[in-house]
């Protein structure tokens, strides 16, 4: 056909045109383009048809939406003429597709070699255009496709992509001040791709072009990436932390050298800046590190400081230089504190930002003192040591501090027996923590001591301002205690109505009321005694017993039975079984502390009240006893039948009353069955005083006296038996009791082998500890090795025992207390 249309002239014109173009397609589809292009160059005139034929038909392809026809189309095209400007734009055209198609590095590839700025019409010039930013905009999607996926692969092309950029289209022309920008970024993904080097030298030639946009953020970065690259070859090294780690011999790596020339550099660039000041902070920071460098990095602090006092970085630039000089002689660093000190804007700066350099140059201050105090206590200079405690605890900056001062300051005046510092010591602590845990545990311990080394009034100075300050209940009550068994009962009773006032309710307040009402029933102040006497009655199951039979005392004393009697019979219902009379041992738990007790008891346990029932019984009995009087045994017969009968229907109701006393055991049961036994013989003595009447011969006065024996001897016998009976079950039970001696001797009288007259069971009492008097060593001697075993060794019960036994000998047994419940360490 288009043969033919050569041939004809205008005939076949058109349907030359239709044969050319399906031609072109046909060698191009077959992949034949330089048989086109020879061919076409001998049948058309025209040298540009083929390549626009070949232009329309990729953009027909494109619009098809079959880019690899339209890539095999242009790159037909571009072998037709590669330096046109038609070549151009294919080769931009090919790019695009390329990049459609994810085929990245072929892309690139297209371009090589090639003029990237072609000039010409304004088709090539818009294709030049797209092409730069086909380039930027690929680098900058898979930048971001990574910050918000993470991907490795978008980075690789990111990092290829700006690097293209640079290198082919800004190297060229950068007259919209890309570079920097471009370098920035370039640099980041060197960073998120581990080329921390590379980056840096991009950061370094972002901060030395001192671009006003990117210069700051490159210079930190630039520090930021070379301490990267310090931790990658050392992982034990990490700039800007080597004043907090320890100082390293030898010099700084090539790397942190790099890093601190990247500082300075960047301080240079910017000046008195905020970031020119981090950078010289930083600089200082690495040569820190090291002892051959830590005079170049304090000379650099030091001129930080005087530039700019005022700045934050002045105020870490300060910190740092006193940790460099951590190690230094202590002089040298006083001199460094006193000068800093000394920079008035510099504190101020440090006052609002939170006085953190002030809080270390004090913190360097405690170990001066703390090292002086060392030293003190290495000579044994107690006291010393204690008053540079003392003063350390008024300046401490933490209650935390201040107390273990306080503490040290305590244990130590203690160490020197220096008793009013103690005493001052602990009037300071607790008046400045009133609720101090640590306080109330070590001012008792020292009160304690003090209790052991017979310093009465001090040790009860120290537990009552423990009590009203510290608000321990405990303690108060202990200072009343002390109080009382040093005879000062005014002040006890004083101690123990502030207990009552201020710990209203305490579980022990009932025994502080008891001991209160004892010492008033003592001093004969019978309205505040009965009060007293009535609330325990009324408000302690545990110590009613007691309460009760002191109260029916106390109104017995005053002659009013019937009240007397109301109380012993409220008492003598209960049920109850007394203890032995043996001391309580004191416990593994109250021994172990050392603190003093503070209350105390009879020598029985009267947890079930058991000794005051049986008290209250016997009360009873006597009273029922004593209130029975007989007329007087005689003849006639008459009268005395009646006066025999009468004494034995009494003795049925006294017995039982005894015997109700007996049933509750105890001390009380001894003296029971001994008032029994005695009323059995007494009787049986009147029986055997009786007068024979007048006229009766010698015959009749032995009958008579025959008849008598028939009343009395039963009598005598019952009360032999009883005594016996009282004096088996003090044996058996250790029970001591007043009556003993006398019942030892009523024995006697009857004929009794056992025991000796007056002898009662005393051979078999027990004594833990040394004797009261302080045996062979003698009380003196004793009560001293005692005292140094207790100062050596507060948790020693063995000691606390000997201690109670030689105060007793003393004559001081109300300083001697039973455990005290609820309060650790009771002695």
């Amino acid at each position: 056909a288009i043969s033919a249309s050569q041939s004809s002239g205008e005939k076949y014109l058109s349907l030359k045109e239709e044969a050319l173009r399906d031609m072109a397609i046909f060698y191009t589809e077959t992949g034949r383009v330089d048989e086109a292009i020879a061919y076409f160059k001998g049948v058309v005139d025209d040298g540009e048809f083929y390549p626009r034929v070949l232009e329309k038909l990729g953009r027909q392809y494109e619009r098809n939406v079959e880019p690899a026809k339209a890539t095999q189309v242009y790159e037909s095209l571009l072998k037709t003429n590669k330096d046109s400007e038609a070549g151009f734009r294919v080769m931009v055209k090919l790019v695009d597709l390329d990049l459609r198609r994810g085929r990245y590095n072929e892309a690139l590839a297209r371009f090589k070699g090639m003029n990237l700025s072609p000039g010409g019409n304004s088709e090539t010039q818009v294709a030049s255009q797209n092409l730069r930013a086909m380039i930027r905009r690929t680098a900058t999607e898979h930048h971001e496709k990574f910050r918000k996926q993470g991907d490795k692969r978008a980075l690789a092309v990111a990092e290829l992509y700006y690097t293209t950029y640079l290198r082919e289209f800004l190297a060229a022309d950068d007259s919209r001040k890309e570079f920097p920008e471009i370098q920035m970024y370039l640099a980041e993904v060197k960073r998120e791709s581990g080329k921390s080097k590379e980056a840096s030298e991009l950061y370094r030639s972002v901060l030395e072009s001192k671009d006003k946009r990117y210069a700051k953020e490159a210079g930190a970065l630039w520090t930021a990436s070379l301490s990267e690259a310090i931790r990658a070859n050392n992982p034990s090294v990490a700039a800007g932390q080597a004043a907090s780690s320890k100082t390293k011999p030898g010099d700084p790596s090539p790397l942190e050298l790099e890093y601190v020339e990247a500082a300075d550099r960047m301080q240079e660039a910017l000046g008195d800046t905020t970031e020119g000041r981090e950078a010289a902070l930083k600089a200082a920071e690495v040569l820190a590190g090291y002892k051959k460098s830590q005079e170049d990095a304090v000379a650099r602090l030091q001129k930080l400081i005087d530039r700019n006092p005022k700045s934050p970085q002045a105020i870490t630039g300060a910190r740092l230089w006193l940790q460099v000089l951590g190690d230094h002689g202590s002089e040298e660093i006083r001199e460094v504190v006193t000068k800093i000190r000394a920079n008035s804007e510099l504190m101020a700066a440090d006052a609002a930002a939170g006085g953190k350099l002030r809080a270390q140059m004090n913190e360097q201050d405690t170990k001066f003192r703390v090292g002086e105090i060392a030293r003190q206590e290495k000579a044994n200079d107690f006291g010393s040591a204690g008053r540079n405690y003392e003063s350390f605890a008024v300046d401490a900056p933490s209650r935390d501090l201040a107390e273990k001062a306080y503490a040290n300051a305590v244990t130590s005046f203690l160490k020197a027996k220096d008793s009013d510092s103690v005493e001052r010591v602990s009037q300071a602590w607790v008046k400045r923590y009133p609720r101090s845990p640590k306080a109330l545990e070590l001012i008792r311990a020292a009160a304690t001591q003090n209790l052991s080394q017979g310093l009465f009034d001090s040790a009860a100075q120290m537990f009552e301002r423990l009590g009203r300050e510290a608000g321990d209940a405990d303690s108060l009550e202990t200072a009343g205690r002390i109080a009382e068994g040093s005879g000062d009962i005014a002040r006890a009773q004083k101690l123990w109505t502030s207990y009552l006032e201020l710990h209203r309710s305490h579980p022990r307040r009932f025994s502080v009321i008891l001991a209160l009402a004892k010492t008033e029933d003592a001093a004969h102040q019978d309205g505040e005694a009965v009060s007293h006497y009535k609330a325990c009655l009324g408000g302690s199951v545990e110590l009613a017993p007691e309460c009760g039979a002191r109260l029916g005392d106390l109104y017995l004393r005053n002659q009013n039975s019937a009240e007397a009697k109301k109380y012993f019979r409220q008492v003598a219902s209960q049920r109850g079984t007394a203890s032995k009379s043996k001391k309580k041992k004191p416990s593994a738990k109250a021994a172990k502390s050392g603190a003093a007790s503070s209350h105390s008891g009879d020598v029985m346990s009267v947890a079930s009240g058991g000794a005051y029932v049986g008290y209250a019984r016997f009360k009873l009995a006597e009273m029922v006893e004593q209130e029975r009087q007989f007329a007087r045994l005689e003849m006639p017969e008459a009268k005395l039948k009646a006066g025999i009968n009468e004494r034995l229907a009494f003795l049925e109701p006294m017995s039982r009353a005894y015997t109700h006393a007996v049933e509750a055991g105890g001390p009380w049961a001894v003296a029971a069955l001994d008032r029994l036994a005695a009323w059995a013989m007494n009787f049986a003595h009147d029986v055997d005083d009786i007068q024979a009447p007048p006229g009766f011969d010698a015959a009749s006065v032995a009958a008579f006296r025959k008849g008598l024996e028939g009343i009395s001897l039963p009598l005598k016998r019952k009360a032999a038996s009883t005594w016996t009976q009282g004096y088996q079950q003090a044996l058996s039970g250790e029970l001591l009791s007043p009556v003993l001696p006398s019942l030892a001797d009523h024995l006697a009288e009857v004929g009794a082998s056992n025991p000796a007259r007056a002898q009662g069971y005393r051979n078999r009492l027990r004594l833990a500890g040394v004797p009261a008097d302080g045996g062979a060593e003698g009380g003196v001697l004793a009560m001293q090795h005692t005292r140094e075993k207790l100062l050596k060794n507060p948790q020693d019960s063995g000691a606390w025992t000997d201690y109670g036994n030689l105060l007793w000998g003393e004559g001081k047994p109300l300083l001697i207390y039973a455990e005290q419940p609820k309060v650790a360490g009771s002695a």
